[in-house]
């Protein structure tokens, strides 16, 4: 039987679904690092509000909490003057501290660690227009591009993960006989499903698939990032949206109190409703 299609066109078809169904992927992929992001970024601003706080608890602290008695005057005068100087040290780095044994440097990094801990619990997080630092506007970039992205992510995802067994299979058939010995060599009913394949995947190249990929990647490529005075100004009119979508990603950070979200209570009832 003769081979009712070229070896050059099976392997561009071949190509051309890989490289579609890669493209789609990396939209869903996109996405997911600005989640990734939109986490990372939120951590990083609570845990600067956390350093703030130890900023203002004295090394002194360290004694009055378990009733101790650290040489915290030689701590002080090595530099380290509130428990944020010490939570990021190590305990060797304490024991080299004169005075300061190595049992001494554990406790104390056990009793700051706790002080670190207990002030991570009750620290949320706050973004305003009026308080746009490098690490807010880095969160508010990285959640302006996930709303810019989440739509076309979702839609890409669908539409790759509707297709995908039939294609990936479609084209293992393909694959088994796309060469000329393959084909010389192989059974009949394996040239069968080569040739199915072929047509199948013909089609959903040039029908509704084909065309809605081709659609929806024109779109996505279509997005243009903003910039971050961009973001900001996004943030202003959709704020309820970037708080939800914070809240979705990393809940908890912006607390249950309303005036932890800085805005007026009718807006933050909304968000938690």
């Amino acid at each position: 039987m003769a081979r009712p299609f070229r070896k050059k066109e099976a392997k561009k078809l071949i190509a051309e679904h890989r490289h579609l169904l890669s493209q789609l992927d990396a939209v869903t992929a996109e996405l997911q690092t600005c989640r990734s992001n939109i986490k990372l970024f939120s951590d990083q601003l609570a845990e600067q509000n956390v350093t703030a706080i130890l900023r203002n608890i004295p090394v002194e602290e360290i004694n009055n909490r378990e009733k101790r008695a650290f040489r915290v005057k030689t701590l002080r005068e090595s530099g380290y003057q509130t428990v944020a100087d010490i939570v990021p040290v190590s305990a060797q780095a304490l024991a080299a501290v004169n005075g300061i044994s190595g049992e001494a440097a554990e406790e104390i990094k056990r009793i700051t660690g706790e002080m670190a801990a207990q002030a991570a619990l009750g620290c949320k997080i706050r973004i305003s227009t009026d308080n746009q630092t490098p690490e807010s506007s880095a969160l508010v970039s990285a959640i302006c591009r996930f709303r810019q992205l989440r739509p076309h992510a979702d839609a890409a995802g669908q539409l790759a993960d509707a297709s995908r067994r039939e294609i990936t299979e479609a084209l293992a058939a393909l694959e088994s006989v796309k060469g000329n010995l393959k084909w010389l060599f192989a059974a009949q009913d394996k040239r069968q499903k080569g040739m199915e394949a072929f047509c199948r995947l013909t089609d959903l190249k040039i029908g509704t698939y084909g065309a809605e990929a081709a659609s929806l990647l024109a779109e996505y490529q279509g997005v243009q990032k903003y910039t971050e005075p961009e973001a900001w100004n996004d943030f202003a009119e959709h704020s309820i949206s970037y708080f939800n979508v914070l809240e979705e990603i990393n809940p908890g950070l912006l607390g249950n109190d309303d005036a932890l979200y800085g805005l007026p209570e009718e807006l933050a009832r909304e968000i938690q409703g």
